[in-house]
């Protein structure tokens, strides 16, 4: 019991090491693009959350999952060679990313940038500052004069996303506190 005990600590001290570090990275590339990180919940849906979220969309993040997942069943020429994961082919794929809970991917990101009309960025914890910020556009067949502004959007420890909002500046009242936010968006859904 002792050496459960004491592995468990220790990886609790490790997985809390990570944590800040991570956070030591991303808080001057949300400075330089003057947004606040949203907690957003863990539990596989995070990447649709996080774009719902952020664009405020009138939707829940099931709904947008359905969207994404249609958009790319209609454009199997475009999208149907881009799937990963062990599927045995895209109509696999498109089933298990339909499911609440499955993580989204690189794929569902370029699906949702040409759904919005807008690039989606991603702010990463990345070590190197090459990969600290994935930019995933809408398709060239989109004109980038029908684009809206670009959806930032944060990802960290390789496996969560998080909702962004814009900072205030100081002399307009401060910058929000995370906590006031997520009890505004606690109250639209």
């Amino acid at each position: 019991m002792a050496m459960a005990t004491a592995l468990s600590l220790e990886t609790s001290s490790k997985e809390y090491k990570q944590a800040r570090q991570s956070a030591r990275r991303l808080a001057p590339r949300l400075r330089q693009h003057k947004v606040c990180r949203l907690e957003t919940e863990a539990l596989g849906d995070c990447q649709f959350i996080a774009i719902a979220r952020t664009a405020g969309l009138n939707m829940k993040h099931g709904e947008l999952r359905q969207q994404i997942c249609n958009y790319l069943e209609l454009l199997p020429d475009i999208f149907g060679d881009f799937w990963e994961g062990h599927f045995a082919d895209f109509t696999h794929y498109l089933a298990y990313m339909r499911s609440d809970g499955n993580w989204g991917d690189y794929l569902t990101l370029t699906a949702a940038a040409n759904l919005l009309l807008r690039p989606i960025w991603v702010i990463t914890d990345a070590t190197n500052d090459a990969s600290a910020m994935i930019r995933i556009n809408p398709v060239d067949l989109i004109s980038s004069e029908e684009w809206d502004e670009p959806l930032l959007i944060v990802h960290y420890g390789e496996r969560h996303y998080e909702a962004t909002a814009p900072m205030l500046p100081p002399a307009v009242g401060g910058y929000p506190s995370q906590r006031a936010v997520k009890e505004e968006i606690k109250k639209e859904t």
